[in-house]
């Protein structure tokens, strides 16, 4: 049967508005939605290559013998991948090596800020361990440090609300900081390794992220920005696949878009290690900023006499 003439203009209309698509979606692929020039590439690559694990353990360490880590987290920490690479740099390291420290895997397989928080009655821990409340674990362990890397199944699956996870983040940070403990918060990393946005609930993770900066921010504690490093490195290394969606959305920093490869390992042990780092250099006190603004002053007054004492010369 012969198609009618209208029949055929709308054939043709829906033809091109699809070739007018693909072409903006082609487009889309070979344009990536962030700045690709050698100088952000080179900045981003500067965040998420930090040697921590070389700065912690250092003939010059600020860890003393006998310092205790605790590390909380959910499976990615349970499965002891990060956590192994940070003990068997600390137990080899010129500065550490020898010296008794501790570093204890407390990850909880499946576990949200909550559970984390409140503890569970399951035998989810590392070693089958049941999992306790935050406050009880660390009055058994006296830890000097605790690092809480939580977040991914709180957005995943168990619903967790924004205000939730914050009044619980929150806690958890104070109850550490009330009992003497230095802590460390690590914003969740991916779920899905797209790094233009694309992966289911992005925006989501984002805010979740973004909730762990201001909680670490509020209780003066060090923070360790997961998230962004692993999507600038995923901006730097996922590359355009010339397909539709146009990067992996796991098998680089991930084997399922959450778990951690070995490559993906060593990024946590390395931003880890140095948020421990960081968290253990003592931060200059009153004195010595005052002794510095003085010196500045000081300095400032006498390029100013200088300055005078050559313009009267010169007259």
């Amino acid at each position: 049967m012969r198609k009618s003439k209208s029949s055929r203009l709308v054939v043709l209309t829906l033809a091109a508005i699809g070739c007018s698509l693909q072409t903006k979606m082609l487009a889309a692929q070979t344009n990536p939605p962030f700045d690709t020039s050698p100088e952000a590439v080179a900045a981003r690559a500067a965040l998420y290559s930090v040697p921590g694990r070389a700065h912690l353990t250092a003939a010059d360490s600020p860890l003393m013998a006998g310092k205790k880590i605790d590390f909380f987290g959910d499976s990615i920490t349970w499965l002891n991948g990060y956590v192994s690479n940070i003990r068997s740099a600390v137990n080899s390291g010129p500065g550490t090596a020898g010296k008794g420290i501790v570093c204890i895997n407390h990850g909880d397989d499946g576990a949200g800020v909550l559970q984390v928080l409140n503890g569970e009655t399951t035998s989810n821990g590392f070693g089958g361990v049941t999992p306790q409340p935050f406050a009880t674990t660390i009055a058994a362990d006296h830890p000097n440090v605790a690092v809480v890397f939580i977040g991914v199944n709180d957005v995943w699956w168990r619903g967790t609300s924004a205000t939730t996870f914050q009044e619980a983040l929150q806690s958890i940070a104070t109850q550490g900081k009330s009992a003497g403990v230095t802590m460390v918060l690590a914003t969740l990393a991916v779920n899905g390794e797209r790094p233009d946005g694309r992966n289911p609930n992005d925006t989501k993770y984002d805010q979740f992220a973004q909730i762990t900066r201001d909680v670490a921010a509020s209780t003066r504690s060090t923070l360790v920005d997961l998230r962004k490093a692993f999507i600038y490195y995923e901006m730097n290394n996922n590359l355009y696949t010339g397909t539709f969606p146009p990067y992996q959305s796991s098998g680089i920093l991930t084997y399922d878009g959450v778990h951690p490869t070995t490559l993906g390992n060593n990024l946590l042990a390395d931003q880890i290690a140095e948020g421990i780092y960081q968290s253990l250099i003592p931060e200059p006190s009153s004195v010595v900023l005052l002794a510095i603004a003085s010196l500045g002053f000081l300095c400032h007054g006498r390029q100013e006499r200088m300055g005078s004492r050559s313009k009267a010369i010169s007259t």
